[in-house]
């Protein structure tokens, strides 16, 4: 018969951590007008900007060996 495993005692990072001091609702202006970190996803590409990474991407497709598909 395999031995039952011991029981350990609870982690402490299982317990609740103590909440901060700081709550959101003292500077609210802050959240809404304070420097935002950009996010380079969704930056807009502006009109007449070129890519030429992707220049002719997706015009013309090597054809594929194998059988064609019906």
């Amino acid at each position: 018969m395999p031995r039952k495993p011991e029981v350990l005692p609870p982690s402490m990072f299982a317990e609740p951590s103590e909440p901060g001091d700081h709550k959101p609702s003292d500077n609210p202006r802050a959240q809404e007008a304070g420097q935002q970190e950009e996010n380079p996803q969704a930056v807009l590409k502006v009109a007449g900007e070129d890519r030429p990474e992707s220049q002719g991407a997706g015009k013309e497709r090597a054809p594929t060996k194998g059988k064609a598909k019906l």
